[in-house]
């Protein structure tokens, strides 16, 4: 038991967990595609000079510290590791698991890749910069090869990822025009222009120049509360999705009143109220969540389905990065809508 839980580890190290259980139950894995990935590259300036001045040992060891914390920061945000190839670290969001707010995730990442190295640069002289590109768009994602088995990603996307990154500057987050449509909101973005791209013609590039002042500390690098509320509204049309094209089509067929129809009203006019009556992001974030999860306890149980719906709740909620007392506060809301109200 021991030993098959070390494999098993090791095996969730390489490839993303639902496909290593594809390849243990099926012995392969199918191909999935994803209309909304985000795919980042970094490069390190000057690479090929410095690897043939400094000691391999030295150089394998720098590398290994670098990518040791950028594998922390990409774990952080949900992004999944690709590859590295030599000096270049690939990574995407959205993939394996759909989500929405990949985008804003992968450019949060960027950002504390490059602090990182900038950090770094302030105490020792010899640390290198560091170029990054970004991406959005389709991606085809799957596992090659049959023996020394990798998960890699393909598509156009792939491709201009790449190119935004060779398009960059040392020391700058370089970011394509699809990519700023979903992030603009989030960070402040310096227009570069429509820049020529090898087999791509122009396109129009940024560069991420930080966070807005109202979504960050002190007017710092460090997000603030706001700054993740807004990024969890975003995150509950991923819940929605979720809730209503899965859990909600289980409801029994006897149901004719509390039906998924009725659900959808009850969620919809949730969203009116709050904005009629003004209420705070956060505050908002929970009446909506609560009016999302209210009948979803009924797909179990019709007497005191409240009950299963705050168990529903605990289950699910953590996968969407609600926090224990935003977690408490929903399930609150909903058990407050049992007879007789109090």
């Amino acid at each position: 038991a021991a030993e098959k839980e070390r494999s098993d580890k090791l095996v969730a190290d390489f490839l993303p967990a639902d496909t290593a259980n594809q390849i243990r139950s099926k012995g392969k894995a199918k191909w999935d595609k994803y209309e909304k990935a985000t795919v980042l590259f970094s490069d390190i300036q000057g690479f090929t000079r410095i690897a043939e001045e400094m000691n391999p040992e030295k150089l394998i060891d720098e590398l290994d510290q670098f990518f040791f914390h950028f594998d922390s920061v990409v774990e952080k945000y949900n992004i999944e590791k690709i590859k590295t190839i030599g000096d270049a670290y690939m990574a995407a969001g959205g993939i394996p698991h759909k989500n929405s707010t990949n985008p804003v995730e992968v450019v949060l990442a960027a950002l504390e890749m490059q602090a990182y190295m900038q950090q770094l640069k302030s105490s020792r002289a010899e640390i290198w910069d560091l170029r990054i590109g970004i991406h959005t768009g389709p991606v085809i994602a799957g596992v090659v090869g049959h023996k020394k088995m990798s998960y890699d990603i393909w598509g156009d996307t792939v491709n201009t990822a790449s190119r935004m990154e060779s398009s960059g500057t040392p020391g700058k987050i370089n970011i394509s025009g699809n990519t700023f449509g979903m992030v603009k909101e989030y960070f402040i973005c310096e227009y570069r222009g429509k820049l020529p791209v090898k087999y791509k013609g122009n396109i129009d590039m940024y560069y991420v120049t930080g966070l807005r002042p109202e979504l960050s500390v002190d007017l710092k690098g460090i997000p603030n509360k706001r700054f993740f509320i807004k990024l969890q509204l975003l995150r509950l049309g991923d819940l929605e999705e979720r809730v209503f094209e899965g859990i909600l089509t289980a409801l029994p067929k006897t149901l004719h009143f509390h039906g998924l129809e009725y659900a959808r009203k009850v969620y919809n006019q949730s969203f009116l109220l709050c904005r009629s009556e003004e209420i705070e992001q956060e505050d908002r974030l929970l009446v909506r969540t609560a009016a999302l999860m209210l009948y979803t306890g009924l797909t179990q149980e019709y007497i005191n389905f409240q009950n299963r719906s705050s168990v529903l709740c605990r289950e699910i909620l953590p996968e969407f990065k609600y926090s224990d007392t935003q977690i408490d506060q929903i399930c609150n809301l909903i058990m407050s809508t049992k007879k007789p109200f109090e």
